[in-house]
């Protein structure tokens, strides 16, 4: 990060031995490998990871039951590392991922390299404040406004 601006992402999944990295807008690589975000244009079908923060607040109990609320149209998955997540929204494994409770380190670099794949970020507000407001949307761009409308916040307004 440079002067609050990220300039390049880097992460490393060591058991599956794959590098993912992102030095600018479509200059994105998995082991050398250029990626693109998944195509899905739906939650319907779409495969969604997330993740539940170690302390659960009562909004996120809400999108936990949100999410519930979806598990017949769309697959959910836990990794439990934000970052690889991210980078797995980044090149199309899956469409989404959202998670509360994470800090810079742990979404700094996916995210940089997710919206250099074409994918989006967003806090629960739909704001760009995710990598220090300790909350993410993170999607393929196609889907994320559903998730924000359908298990983020379900129809209502952030607090």
């Amino acid at each position: 990060m440079k002067d609050r601006e990220i300039i390049l992402g880097v992460v490393y999944d060591p058991v599956a031995d794959e590098l993912f990295s992102a030095s600018a807008k479509g200059k994105v690589t998995l082991n050398g490998n250029s990626f693109k975000t998944s195509l899905h244009q739906t939650l319907t079908n779409g495969y969604i990871g997330f993740g539940i923060p170690y302390s659960l607040d009562d909004r996120g109990e809400k999108i936990l039951k949100n999410a519930a609320g979806q598990f017949r149209k769309c697959s959910f998955r836990i990794k439990g590392s934000a970052a690889i997540e991210i980078c797995y929204v980044a090149c199309g494994r899956s469409d989404a991922y959202f998670h509360s409770g994470l800090s810079p380190w742990d979404v700094a670099a996916g995210t940089f390299i997710l919206e250099c794949a074409g994918g989006t970020c967003t806090d629960f507000s739909g704001g760009r404040n995710y990598i220090f407001n300790k909350e993410l949307v993170a999607s393929n761009g196609k889907i994320h406004q559903e998730i924000m409308d359908k298990i983020i916040n379900n129809g209502e307004t952030n607090p």
